[in-house]
C-alpha cells in the first residue's frame, strides 16, 4: 500500500512505487456527475458514444475511447480515486467502504490518525484496485461474532397497560 503523503480527514494522497503503472485512471463522483478516464495498461477502452451503464443507475454516459463524462441517480456527496504513475489519490465524503472507509490524518508522510508513524500505510481502496469501469457490488466483509455475548433478560414479564385503564381526553368544543 501507498505511504500517507497529506490525509485530512476523507482525503489521503499517497506515493507507491511498487504499483507504478505507466498512464492514469481515474473514477469520481461529484453529486450526479461522474468521470472516467482509463489510460493504463490493462485497462478496457470505454468506447466512443453514448456508453450509458445502467448497472451504475446511469442516466446518460458520453465516451471518447480513453474518457467518459455523464450524470447518473446521485448516491453520494463526493467519492474519486485515482492513479498517475505512482500517486494515488482517494476522497469518500461520506466515508465510503469502496473508497476510503476510515478517517485519516496525516502531513509530509507522518500520520496521526488511524495510526502514529512516519510513512504509515494509507487505508485500503478497492476503486484503484479494480478496473475503472467495474461497478460491480463491493461485498461487505462479515462481522466476526465469536466472543459476543448476548444480553439475557430476567424470567420476569413487564405487565402491559390495560386499555380500559388508560385516560383518554377529548377535545371538547
Amino acid at each position: 500500500m501507498a505511504p500517507l503523503l497529506h490525509a485530512i480527514g476523507c482525503f489521503w494522497s499517497g506515493c507507491e512505487f511498487d504499483d507504478c503503472i505507466c498512464g492514469c485512471k481515474r473514477k469520481s463522483q461529484l453529486l450526479c456527475c461522474i468521470r472516467e478516464i482509463a489510460c493504463a495498461p490493462g485497462e478496457e477502452c470505454t468506447g466512443c458514444g453514448m456508453v450509458t451503464n445502467s448497472n451504475n443507475n446511469e442516466c446518460c454516459k458520453i465516451g471518447c475511447l480513453l474518457c467518459a463524462c455523464g450524470c447518473k441517480e446521485p448516491d453520494t456527496c463526493c467519492k474519486g480515486a485515482c492513479q498517475m504513475c505512482c500517486i494515488k489519490e482517494v476522497i469518500a465524503l461520506p466515508l465510503d467502504n469502496e473508497y476510503l472507509d476510515t478517517p485519516v490524518c496525516a502531513y509530509d508522510c507522518l500520520s496521526c490518525y488511524p495510526n502514529c508513524g512516519c510513512c504509515v500505510e494509507a487505508p485500503r481502496c478497492v476503486a484503484l484496485e479494480r478496473s475503472v469501469f467495474d461497478y460491480s457490488p463491493v461485498p461487505h466483509e462479515k462481522m466476526d461474532r465469536e466472543g459476543i455475548q448476548m444480553a439475557s433478560y430476567s424470567d420476569d414479564v413487564v405487565p402491559m397497560a390495560d386499555a380500559k385503564s388508560i385516560d383518554t381526553y377529548k377535545d371538547e368544543y
